[in-house]
């Protein structure tokens, strides 16, 4: 049977709508996940700022919004006359996130949550003796990725934390080495992968 031009057509018109749809499906995942290892520099856990390493990772939801959560560990170490008092940072850093879009750069606007422990011991002093405290603070940071398609990127973050718990730290005879301020201040610069 001779086929007419109008049927070919309509086949034609019907087979390529299916290749793009098809296509279009596969080049957006529902979920993401990215891993990142960074530097983290810190003003406040102790009397000088403090520089720690970060590791985490972050689960995305269509590029509007992700979950993360990292660990971090950091020391440093302040010398007074009265000895010296040795700090120890560990804690697990967390948060919610709104995906941005700006052009070329992916960025973040997030709420975070920190719990974690901070060691204090002093040596050489009168009393040395260390002691442990419970970390716990509450914030937000705004971060920004690039380049914002490719595996491997690049990333900034800068945040405030405000610490729900401020200690004092004093050697004898009653000085005061370091007091927790109201907020802390942190950035961090590291690199990820996105998977997959």
């Amino acid at each position: 049977k001779q086929k007419t031009a109008y049927e070919i057509g309509v086949r034609l018109v019907g087979s390529e709508m299916c290749i793009r749809d098809s296509s279009s499906t596969a080049r957006e995942p529902r979920w993401q996940w990215h891993a990142l290892t960074a530097g983290l520099l810190t003003r406040g856990v102790s009397p000088k700022p403090m520089v720690a390493a970060l590791a985490g990772a972050r689960v995305e939801r269509r590029r509007l919004f992700h979950g993360w959560l990292a660990v971090a560990i950091g020391a440093r170490t302040s010398a007074t006359e009265q000895g010296e008092v040795s700090f120890l940072w560990t804690t697990a850093r967390g948060g919610l996130c709104w995906n941005l879009d700006p052009e070329d750069l992916w960025a973040e606007l997030c709420a975070d949550v920190d719990v974690g422990r901070l060691r204090v011991e002093a040596a050489h002093a009168v009393r040395a003796t260390t002691a442990r405290r419970l970390w716990l603070g509450a914030g937000g940071h705004i971060g920004l990725a690039w380049p914002k398609t490719s595996r491997a990127f690049v990333q900034l973050q800068a945040g405030l934390l405000a610490p729900l718990l401020r200690d004092h730290v004093y050697l004898t005879p009653n000085v005061n080495v370091h007091t927790t301020p109201a907020v802390v201040p942190w950035t961090t610069l590291g690199v990820g992968v996105r998977f997959p």
